[in-house]
């Protein structure tokens, strides 16, 4: 017998391993959003391009999946928009490589951006949204 032919065999057999309760993580409902920008769009001057980032946040399920699953220590750190002597609240973040995920009261929020000029992803450190959102 054929190797092909015993894997056309095979594969649906193997699909019934499984059982009726599977549910293929693609099933799985994906939360956030999608904005294209330019970097410093809250406080654009002249030189402001438009449309050079893809800013994809993932928030709800889909961005507690992300925190959970990314392999690096949790770091606690105060978000102070109103400045250090300001009112602050709780932060815990996980960055790995270009993935930035924060926890707080509220819920969970993961930050990928993808810098459309260059064509590659970028730290969502290094990228400006040009004020505090």
């Amino acid at each position: 017998m054929k190797l092909s032919s015993l894997l056309v065999f095979l594969l649906p057999l193997s699909f019934n391993l499984y059982g009726g309760d599977f549910v293929p993580p693609t099933q799985n409902k994906l939360e956030g959003h999608i904005t294209t920008t330019g970097e410093n769009a809250l406080n654009a001057d002249v030189s402001y391009t438009p449309d050079t980032h893809l800013i994809i946040t993932l928030d709800g399920k889909a961005a507690k999946q992300t925190f959970d699953s990314l392999k690096v220590n949790a770091l606690d750190k105060p978000h102070c928009p109103w400045g250090e002597d300001k009112e602050c609240y709780d932060r815990t973040y996980k960055k790995s490589s270009n993935i930035k995920c924060t926890k707080n009261n509220i819920g969970h929020l993961c930050e990928i951006i993808y810098d459309l000029n260059a064509q590659k992803f970028i730290n969502p450190d290094n990228f400006s949204h040009g004020g505090d959102i």
